[in-house]
């Protein structure tokens, strides 16, 4: 990338931007003025594309890690944890943890366990993304 923003920053600045709701704004000209080669527009895009459907789709409720709380107990226990797990201060704690989770996604995978399963494709796919910008390129911009 560019010499001002590694990839790394780049994609912690599209999830911060998804998270405040400002996502419209990795576009084309927002990344030439931020001086990010036309190559990697792009990827950027489908990046912000799949953070977006992710953290605006999320539901905690649906992850591995809850449905693991709730399996094999009581019906009364389901229904209360799913209670207390849906409280909106519970619903905001759980969304910054999944951002934080989806942030850290290049060396960790602790977000595919708060993401359903039906999801995990697009993890893959943001991994492989940020992989593509990684890749030497040519100087062509």
């Amino acid at each position: 990338m560019n010499e001002a923003l590694t990839t790394d920053q780049m994609y912690s600045m599209i999830i911060g931007l998804v998270d405040c709701r400002d996502a419209w704004m990795v576009e084309p000209g927002f990344l030439r003025q931020i001086d990010i080669p036309s190559r990697y527009h792009e990827p950027l895009m489908s990046l912000r594309d799949h953070v977006q459907h992710l953290i605006e789709g999320y539901d905690y409720l649906q992850s591995p890690f809850f449905q693991r709380s709730i399996s094999g107990r009581p019906a009364e226990f389901r229904a209360m944890k799913t209670k207390l797990e849906s409280q909106p201060r519970k619903r905001t704690e759980h969304a910054r943890s999944f951002s934080d989770a989806l942030a850290a996604i290049r060396g960790d995978d602790s977000a595919y366990d708060l993401l359903s399963s039906t999801q995990h494709h697009r993890l893959d796919a943001i991994r492989d993304l940020i992989a593509s910008i990684d890749e030497p390129q040519s100087n062509v911009a």
